[in-house]
C-alpha cells in the first residue's frame, strides 16, 4: 500500500473547494439569464439577501482554502511553503472573483440602466 500523502490530499481539497465556488458563481450568472431571470425584478431586498449569501459562501470557500493551507505549511519539514501561500492566496482571488461576477450579474439590469438608459428593461 502506498503511503499517505497529506500535502497531496490538501492540494487537492484546495483545487475542489476552488472549483465548486467558481463553477457555483458562474452557474448561477448563467441562470440569471434563463429559469432565474424572475431575480432581476425582485425587491432590493431580495438582491440583497442573495449577495449577502454569495459573499458567506466567498468567506466560507476562502477559509476552507486558507485552512488547507496552514495546515500543510504547518507540517515539519515542509518545503515550499511560499509558493503554497502564493498559489492558496491567487485561489482565493480567484473565489472572491467569481463571486463579485455573480453579485454584477445579480445587478446587471440596474448596471445597464444607469450607463444605457435608452434600452428597457428585460422581459421575462
Amino acid at each position: 500500500m502506498s503511503e499517505f500523502n497529506l500535502p497531496g490530499e490538501l492540494w487537492l481539497l484546495e483545487n475542489v473547494v476552488t472549483g465548486f465556488s467558481v463553477v457555483q458563481s458562474v452557474t448561477f450568472a448563467l441562470a440569471l439569464g434563463g429559469p432565474l431571470a424572475d431575480l432581476l425584478k425582485a425587491p432590493n431586498n431580495g438582491k440583497l439577501a442573495i449577495a449577502g449569501v454569495t459573499l458567506f459562501f466567498g468567506i466560507i470557500y476562502s477559509a476552507a482554502v486558507l485552512g488547507c493551507c496552514a495546515l500543510a505549511v504547518g507540517l515539519p519539514d515542509f518545503p515550499n511553503k511560499g509558493i503554497w501561500w502564493d498559489v492558496s492566496w491567487g485561489r482565493v482571488a480567484g473565489i472572491w472573483l467569481f463571486s463579485f461576477l455573480a453579485i454584477g450579474a445579480l445587478y446587471s439590469h440596474v448596471i445597464d440602466a444607469r450607463f444605457f438608459p435608452e434600452q428597457p428593461p428585460p422581459k421575462s
